[in-house]
């Protein structure tokens, strides 16, 4: 096992800190599609409303790119689950500890195609989607699978594959042969991971941290900023601005191999 493996439960441990405590954009987001999973969520067409939630503010784009692509999957899972939420999370837990087999219906919901493009041609399958409501509807020990995040399993020594089913075992494999304390924090490392090397930092810092980066920057590119916690310049003023456990997070990742 290389540093970089070595390294990554901790660092993992460090983006969900930075991602969940405090007052991050993406935790308020994530508190907010929470509501809707609770068991006292009484809201009609609760399976529409969470995906559009999701799909929003996860920025999946399904109802931007599949018409009537949001309805087709609150049917099939109203169709698949007839015992509801409950239902839902037991076959979920289910599946994760089977290696994502064939025999679980989650794997007819994940194979499915939904939607209709804008020439009336049948959509395709919500893999990220779906992924996302099954990681809330587990309060978080779903695997999310996500286009962006999967540019980085090299970091973990993997690559992503084709086919849903081999994703989710590679999201396993990372997590176990590394000591990621759970799904929660996997997706957190590489989603965070994903934002700074993306330079993008409007959905993890909140709106008076993100004006005060704005002001701050002034003819500085996010890439010069980045580079200045990297090397540790500037340390007060930037670390105000990121928070500690971000500041910390940017500084540590530099060392990461990029190859």
């Amino acid at each position: 096992m290389n540093d970089n493996q070595n390294n990554l439960a901790a660092l993992a441990e460090l983006a969900h800190q930075a991602l969940n405590r405090g007052n991050a954009e993406y935790a308020r987001n994530k508190a907010l599609i929470a509501q809707f999973f609770a068991p006292a969520c009484a809201a009609g067409h609760k399976e529409e409303v969470r995906l559009t939630l999701i799909d929003s503010l996860y920025s999946t784009n399904v109802a931007a790119k599949r018409l009537f692509g949001i309805g087709d999957i609150a049917e099939k899972l109203r169709g698949e689950f007839k015992g509801g939420d409950a239902e839902v999370k037991e076959q979920a837990a289910r599946w994760v500890e089977k290696k994502f087999d064939r025999a679980n219906p989650l794997y007819a919901l994940f194979a499915a195609n939904y939607g209709l493009n804008k020439k009336g041609k049948e959509g395709k399958a919500a893999v990220s989607l779906l992924s996302k409501y099954l990681y809330f509807a587990t309060d978080y020990a779903f695997p999310i699978y996500d286009a962006l995040g999967a540019e980085y399993y090299y970091l973990a020594g993997k690559k992503s594959v084709p086919g849903f089913q081999a994703r989710f075992r590679i999201l396993q494999e990372i997590m176990d042969e590394n000591g990621i304390d759970g799904f929660d924090q996997l997706d957190s490392f590489f989603w965070l991971y994903g934002k700074v090397d993306t330079e993008s930092f409007s959905l993890v810092l909140n709106k008076a941290r993100y004006t005060a980066l704005t002001n701050y920057r002034g003819d500085k590119t996010i890439a010069d900023i980045v580079k200045s916690i990297s090397a540790g310049k500037d340390a007060a003023p930037l670390r105000d601005i990121f928070g500690a456990d971000l500041y910390g997070f940017i500084q540590k990742t530099a060392a990461l191999d990029k190859a």
